[in-house]
């Protein structure tokens, strides 16, 4: 019985199925019938679209190979941007699953570049993040994030032909705009199985499209919110897709679209706010201001030049054409908008580092806009009032001969006007076919080259920090450690004068790293001479393992550890780390808020008080004496760091606030220094401790408990020793620390009781104003506080007997830990 009233349900769905299915086929039938023509048209342009749709599955299968052969199946580097992302990968594996290894305790994705390690996080974490997930079920090998690439990468061609679907009624051209998004060599089908950011965002800006287009004007227009969100935090640059599906959504629903604009900038601006604090600021300045790099026009025009020459020659003229017949025949502002969009993303490429990821964005609206005035042109030859399918049939049959290359095995070898077709479209130089190029890629091991995998099992076994400098970065990784050395980024820093090499040199001088690997020697890709001579200094030839040359440290590390910076130098970063010092203020959000405030209103600060305070860090105002310490030229030398006169150089980019007073880092910790004053070697100090002051000062300081002290300073001449008495509140006596403060020029760094932490090395001028012996500068020292747990009231600089030449020691900045 059970069996037989299925039967009669199934019976009953299939005919009212054939029975929707007639009465949806009948009329089209009868057109037919009444027209001829029209049935023959329809026959033939479904014939010359099929005829194009399937040499793109052609390259389809030829992207598949491909991804198979240099993507997820191949445990190996083999693009320099996929090391630095599969770091950033690993990093967030060990915080979201692995909380327990050591080596990655307290590790994050972006940096402050004044510390170990030496990496940038150019782009958001969205696609880390997704990759790291991807790594709990692959492992954390180069198969997690290529796999989300190319998995992207074809959602991204789908989701082209649902948004030409959507667009045009018919699927055909949706069909069509998917293998001509695929077929896109330059960036989609050459790069999209990397281990890179991009393919991830593309997907998410289709998505975007999609559902804006799909859903305006109703409430499920709002599921595109965090689909933009997505986007910008996989790829901050790639909004061409959301620009665009807003300005639709504006037309078509104008007070939804306001609202839809706010609540994504809101729920964007507090991931921002979200980002900040959990990376003390440097997201932004690893996201912004590190991709600030030099623009050449040159170089955006030669690529548009190789666009036109090659996959945009015939592409491109139909994708404006498909934006017109948008914008022309239903006031669609989606299409134009978005060509336009793509366009100006894709002339970013003339910045320095920009590469092949840089055509997506054009790449996908192409696609789009040339599918949809395929469509838009069925629509309207069906309406003519007279046959012109010849001409239709004509556009298919030239994207066949663009998407294969050259005429196809079946027809006639030397038809000319086929081969001139074929140049035409394609240009003098064939495209060969994808599938006889691939046909036999598909690798049998997940190791290309056998000696990653012997590099690798070595660096297991080392202990400590290692530091690839060329190109070995994923092999670091995947040897257990962390990536120390991004070459690209910091020596074009390096060379534009935004970052100095004196924390890298200062690792490299103290030891830091274990071993050094290189395939390029120690001057390798990206080191300056300073790095290399650092370098050659530190570190010998160690040994050979599989095609990596291995240099080991001299001997053991001789500086501490390096600290964790709390400071960025810019205006943005400041507001995540005043927004996580009033969650963390000691005194709750009211004292932390009256601090910021005074120090905001009176930069010039009040003696014996915090002038700004940073996370772990107080900066203490100095009784600044105002002293002149030289200016080149005077007829009559000044005191300065020496009994010659000679001075300091302020406007040595090497010094910590370029002269100016102000917040300044030196080795990860900040400092209020003094201005200068206004001479070129004019160097003002926050105070002395010699005769003039009786041999002695007191610096008040904040009441609260400390760690440690830190200040700046040098003595001329020869040493100085001091005694600095801590003095804490209740009385009951101090505890004094006797700290040697090394001659400015002497860089010897031994001398001191409690070691020196960071050298500053600014350049030295003569009275007459001329540079003399380079190598001299200011010293940064740390003294720990003996007693942590009491509340410490005021510190004592006494002069403990100086060198009899000497120069008074100067102290400069002061700031408690």
């Amino acid at each position: 019985a059970a069996a037989l009233s299925a039967g009669a349900w199934c019976g009953r769905a299939a005919s009212e199925a054939a029975a929707a299915v007639a009465e949806r086929v009948r009329p089209r039938v009868e057109g037919w019938a009444a027209h001829p023509a029209r049935l023959v048209w329809t026959l033939l342009m479904s014939t010359a679209l099929l005829a194009a749709v399937w040499p793109c599955i052609h390259y389809a299968r030829g992207f598949w190979l491909h991804g198979m052969q240099w993507g997820f199946l191949v445990n190996q580097q083999n693009d320099y941007g996929e090391g630095p992302l599969f770091n950033q990968e690993v990093i967030l594996y060990h915080l979201l699953f692995a909380r327990g290894d050591p080596a990655y305790r307290g590790a994050n994705i972006y940096q402050l570049g004044e510390h170990p390690p030496f990496t940038v996080g150019n782009y958001p974490p969205v696609f880390a993040l997704v990759s790291a997930i991807f790594m709990r079920f692959v492992g954390m090998t180069f198969e997690a994030g290529r796999l989300v690439s190319t998995l992207s990468i074809i959602g991204a061609a789908i989701l082209v032909g649902l948004i030409v679907w959507q667009g045009t009624g018919q699927l055909l051209p949706g069909i069509l705009g998917f293998g001509i998004l695929i077929t896109m060599r330059d960036g989609i089908w050459a790069w999209g199985p990397y281990n890179r950011v991009d393919s991830l965002a593309l997907f998410w800006s289709m998505l975007t499209v999609f559902l804006v287009l799909r859903y305006a004007g109703t409430r499920k227009v709002y599921w595109a919110v965090p689909v933009a969100i997505l986007t910008i935090y996989t790829r901050q640059s790639m909004v061409d897709g959301v620009f665009a599906a807003f300005c639709y959504l504006l037309v078509k629903d104008w007070r939804r679209a306001i609202t839809v604009a706010v609540v994504t900038a809101a729920a964007g601006f507090a991931v921002f706010v979200a980002l900040q604090i959990w990376t003390h600021g440097a997201f932004y300045l690893n996201t912004v201001v590190d991709n600030e790099n030099a623009y050449s026009f040159g170089g955006a025009l030669g690529s548009w030049h190789n666009f036109m020459s090659n996959e945009g020659r015939f592409a491109f003229p139909l994708a404006v054409a498909g934006a017109a017949a948008g914008l022309l025949g239903t006031g669609n502002v989606l299409w134009p908008i978005w060509l336009l969009g793509s366009i100006f993303v894709f002339a970013t490429i003339g910045k320095t580092g920009a590469a092949n990821n840089y055509y997506y964005t054009l790449e996908a609206a192409t696609a789009a806009c040339a599918a949809l005035f395929v469509g838009r042109l069925r629509t309207f030859f069906r309406r003519a009032p007279f046959p012109l399918w010849p001409l239709e049939a004509a556009i298919p049959g030239m994207i066949f001969l663009y998407v294969h290359g050259a005429p196809p095995s079946w027809l006639p070898a030397r038809l000319p006007l086929l081969q001139r077709a074929t140049q035409l479209v394609v240009g003098p130089s064939l495209r060969s076919s994808p599938a006889a190029d691939f046909a036999n890629a598909h690798p049998s091991k997940t190791w290309s080259r056998p000696e990653d995998r012997a590099m690798v099992d070595y660096l297991e076994t080392v202990h400590g920090p290692v530091l690839g400098i060329d190109f070995p970065y994923g092999v670091v990784v995947q040897g257990g450690h962390q990536m120390q050395w991004q070459p690209f980024e910091y020596s074009v820093a390096y060379s534009d004068g935004t970052w100095k090499a004196t924390p890298f040199v200062d690792a490299i001088d103290d030891r830091y790293y274990a071993i050094v690997i290189t395939r390029s020697g120690l001057g390798g890709y990206g080191n300056s001479p300073l790095i290399t001579s650092a370098l050659e200094a530190n570190y010998h030839y160690s040994r050979s393992v599989s095609g990596y040359s291995v240099y080991a440290a001299d001997g053991p590390p001789t500086g501490p550890p390096p600290t964790v910076a709390e400071q960025v130098p810019h205006p943005l970063g400041d507001l995540g780390r005043a927004l996580l010092h009033l969650v963390t203020h000691p005194g709750g959000v009211v004292q932390a808020m009256a601090a910021a405030g005074a120090a905001g209103a009176n930069p010039s600060c009040r003696p014996g008080s915090a002038v700004r305070a940073e996370a772990g860090f107080t900066m203490v105002c100095l009784p600044l004496d105002e002293q002149v310490f030289g200016v080149a030229g005077q007829t009559s030398p000044a005191p300065c760091f020496d009994q010659g006169g000679n001075c300091l150089d302020p406007q040595d980019p090497a010094w910590p606030n370029h002269g100016a007073a102000g917040v300044a880092s030196v080795r990860g910790v900040p400092f209020w220094m003094p201005a200068t004053g206004g001479g070129r070697t004019a160097v003002k100090s926050a105070f002395n401790f010699g005769p003039e002051h009786g041999r002695t000062v007191t610096v008040r300081v904040p009441a609260r408990r400390y760690g440690v002290l830190y200040f700046v300073g040098s003595a001329g001449n020869g040493p100085g020793v001091a005694d600095i008495t801590f003095d804490y509140a209740g009385g009951g006596g101090g505890d004094t620390v006797r700290q040697t403060i090394d001659d400015w020029c002497a860089q010897s760094l031994g001398g001191a009781v409690v070691g020196v932490a960071a050298f500053v090395p600014v350049d030295r001028w003569s009275p007459s104003g001329s540079p003399t012996t380079p190598g001299c500068g200011v010293m940064e020292y740390r003294v720990p506080v003996p007693s942590p747990g009491k509340v410490l009231d005021s510190i004592v600089f006494t002069d403990a007997g100086s060198n009899p030449g000497a120069f008074e020691p100067n102290v400069m900045a002061v700031t408690l830990g």
